[in-house]
């Protein structure tokens, strides 16, 4: 059995270290935390962002990749619409 004086003690230091402690900041998705999110820069961000569209990244045809890196086993392969594009598959993606 605990002695009665214990466990006042312990409660007394529980109480303390809780009340002492900073109070915790929440971390965004990144690991930061979103104390900028109201400032002037941070709103004018938001609201651009529902307006922007996302850059079309340029790929290689698959047939210019697979000549390319024919003498290099270690090159990953021509896979369409992952590293390379295969025109009579995606004619909508620009190329490079």
């Amino acid at each position: 059995m605990v002695p009665r004086n214990l466990k006042v003690m312990t409660l007394t230091l529980y109480l303390v270290l809780s009340s002492s402690a900073p109070m915790a900041i929440a971390m965004n998705w990144e690991g930061h935390d979103d104390w900028l999110t109201e400032e002037a820069h941070a709103r004018a961000l938001r609201s651009t962002l529902p307006k922007a569209t996302p850059i079309a990244k340029a790929f290689p045809l698959c047939a210019e990749r697979a000549a390319l890196h024919a003498h290099n086993a270690y090159e990953q392969r021509p896979i369409a619409g992952i590293n390379c594009i295969d025109p009579k598959d995606k004619p909508d993606q620009p190329v490079r």
